[in-house]
């Protein structure tokens, strides 16, 4: 008894393996990834300063743990997504994007919030910042969370 089978193939092409993906800082994503980089620096350097300062405090350790963290992460989202096009289409209709940008907009903002209960008290200074600067953040990633649930329906 013989049987028919059809074996169908694609061909995807995605230029030199040098192509820099430039495209992607162009879009809201890609800016919105690079202010999230940035704020995370900012939040980073402003948290170091001020516990070399100051005593120690937990929420600050919390916020610039999750800065950073979050921080890196994005950063290779960044570098993976310029230096490989096909990553950013592939990643992009997973998950995975989604489940990390709503984790660090939870945990930034709960560390955010933290900071902002232990300086209300206390004059505006590098800490109620950061703080402040960590809501930005957690909006950031907000916007993030929204325009990776829109490009997987």
């Amino acid at each position: 008894m013989s049987h028919s089978v059809t074996i169908q193939t694609r061909t995807v092409t995605t230029g030199s393996p040098s192509a820099i993906n430039t495209t992607f800082c162009r879009s809201w994503t890609g800016i919105l990834k690079l202010a999230q980089v940035a704020v995370g620096i900012v939040i980073m350097s402003l948290e170091v300063d001020a516990i070399n300062d100051q005593f120690l405090r937990s929420g600050d350790i919390f916020l610039m743990l999750m800065a950073t963290a979050f921080m890196i992460g994005t950063a290779i989202f960044i570098i993976s997504y310029i230096f490989s096009p096909v990553s950013e289409a592939i990643i992009g209709k997973t998950n995975y994007e989604i489940i990390y940008n709503s984790f660090a907009l939870f945990f930034i903002m709960i560390a955010s919030i933290v900071v902002l209960a232990q300086e209300s008290q206390r004059e505006f200074g590098r800490r109620m910042v950061s703080a402040i600067l960590g809501i930005v953040d957690a909006i950031l990633y907000a916007g993030n969370t929204a325009m990776a649930v829109k490009n997987k329906i």
